[in-house]
């Protein structure tokens, strides 16, 4: 390291650890020098030279500390995995166990989760492919806006996006070769937060 100040590095790498502890993030550099009260560029230079010696990670966004590698090596939550959802029309499918996910707390947060595969390309828009792995935080109510998975009267079900045009919630395809849905009913199983990619 070049001449550097240990103790601003040390200062440097603490905040970091105390944000995401608390966030579940990693800071951005406008946020780490609000908590250093070092510059912008000074933070820089500091996070490029820990980089090169081995005391963090940093690839010019994401941070991760030892600290942060070790909480999201260490604490896990099994998330169950219950089949495909469909990403086109409503469909009846039977919940099943596919297995399970384990997956870091902290990108996740209070609540209960599981998993679903993609089943179609009526969302790839939003980034979701079929045969992505969909994270889903199971709850009753959602807003417009979010992504849902969602079930009509028919107990068919589906994964869209909720939105509210003034007079009434719908289900909106983020895909142009797909209409938008206006069920009868509208039941709310879980709200999608994270999608795990499918690379080949």
């Amino acid at each position: 390291m070049r001449t550097k100040s240990t103790q601003k590095a040390t200062s440097i790498i603490n905040s970091i650890n105390l944000f995401f502890d608390k966030e579940k993030r990693t800071p951005s550099l406008r946020e780490i020098e609000k908590m250093t009260g070092f510059s912008r560029q000074t933070v820089q230079r500091y996070l490029t030279d820990l980089n090169e010696n081995g005391r963090i990670k940093y690839d010019g966004k994401r941070i991760e500390t030892k600290h942060i590698e070790s909480l999201l090596s260490t604490q896990m939550m099994r998330l169950p995995i219950l089949g495909h959802i469909p990403c086109g029309d409503p469909i009846t499918y039977n919940e099943q166990n596919e297995g399970y996910l384990d997956f870091p707390i902290s990108l996740l947060g209070n609540g209960k989760y599981f998993a679903l595969y993609a089943y179609g390309d009526s969302m790839i828009d939003a980034g979701i492919d079929d045969g992505d792995l969909v994270i889903v935080r199971s709850q009753r109510e959602a807003k417009a806006g979010e992504i849902v998975v969602a079930i009509d009267k028919d107990n068919n079900n589906t994964l869209k996006r909720l939105l509210h045009d003034g007079n009434r919630y719908y289900l909106h395809a983020e895909n142009n070769d797909f209409h938008d849905l206006y069920p009868e009913e509208l039941r709310i199983q879980g709200v999608a937060i994270r999608v795990i990619k499918k690379l080949i």
